[in-house]
């Protein structure tokens, strides 16, 4: 990435990219502590919207993100254990992409070196259509994520111009 490649940690990945992981403080499934990729010189705090089931997909949320980008200034992603970027806006090289309802940054982009780095406490990759609609976790949150796919795809689209993918 500092040579002038492209990183996207998403969830775990997120945290992990992360200078500092605050997941689940005081809780049964605690992690603290600094991680060496280091591309948010911040922490990375959560789970900010449920708790974190690594069983079932009882945390999983339809989180509704308000975005940096004109034409779609909402978009609902599927959640499930992220968390957000605590202070992004304070660091050098580091810009805002979306935020929970909360107003906290749930979508980062960070400048590292030559390279960019999307780290993002939602799971934008999930295609709605292909989630276990069985599951009786994912039935509540399945149709606004259908209802906001579109966006989804437009969204991803901005996120990879972002990085200089496209």
């Amino acid at each position: 990435v500092n040579a002038g490649g492209a990183c996207i940690g998403i969830c775990a990945g997120s945290y992990y990219g992360s200078a500092y992981v605050e997941f689940d403080k005081n809780g049964p499934l605690e992690v603290l502590g600094e991680r060496e990729l280091r591309f948010f010189q911040g922490k990375a705090i959560g789970p900010i919207l449920a708790p974190y089931d690594y069983k079932t997909q009882r945390g999983c949320r339809a989180a509704v993100l308000s975005t940096a980008f004109e034409d779609i200034p909402e978009v609902a992603i599927y959640y499930n254990g992220g968390g957000f970027f605590e202070n992004a806006e304070r660091f050098p090289c580091t810009e805002v992409i979306a935020r929970y309802e909360n107003k906290l940054p749930a979508i980062i982009k960070v400048d590292y070196g030559r390279g960019k780095v999307i780290l993002s406490g939602v799971h934008f990759e999930f295609d709605p259509y292909t989630l276990d609609s069985k599951d009786p976790y994912i039935q509540k949150i399945i149709k606004p994520l259908i209802q906001w796919d579109h966006s989804r795809h437009t969204f991803i689209n901005h996120l990879i111009e972002k990085i200089n993918l496209l």
